[in-house]
């Protein structure tokens, strides 16, 4: 069952001058795990893949009802699945773990030019009923 979803488009530059040591006071490194920045740092377009990430914290936070706190999204890791599909982790022990309690959350990102956006879904775990354990 789907618990939420979230969409978050975001423009680039700000992500792109951070990555470049050139300002960026709108972007803070907190929001970041340090494999995300090593990773975003690795490509030659980081400022995209660095803004797809946030987009993707800030609507994992939307997708579980929980208000857009800049503290919160250090709980929110994108990282690359076995596939190198971008997945979400969610830190254990957290205002945003207890939320998610065993949901499963499913991203998908994208990033063109100037904007990066992500939408995320939050699909709740259910125990299933007897009558599906019976098929």
């Amino acid at each position: 069952m789907i618990q939420g979803i979230g969409l978050q488009l975001v423009s680039v530059a700000p992500y792109s001058r951070f990555l470049s040591g050139r300002g960026g006071v709108e972007v803070e490194e907190g929001w970041f795990t340090k494999a995300e920045l090593e990773y975003c740092r690795s490509r030659g377009d980081g400022g995209q893949h660095l803004a797809a990430r946030h987009a993707a914290k800030t609507a994992t936070l939307q997708a579980l009802g929980l208000p857009g706190d800049n503290a919160l999204l250090s709980q929110v890791e994108v990282v690359r699945g076995a596939l190198g599909r971008p997945e979400i982790r969610i830190s254990p022990g957290g205002v945003v773990a207890a939320r998610a309690g065993g949901a499963r959350v499913h991203v998908s990102l994208s990033h063109s030019g100037d904007h990066a956006v992500a939408f995320v879904v939050v699909e709740a775990w259910e125990e299933p009923d007897e009558e599906d354990k019976e098929r």
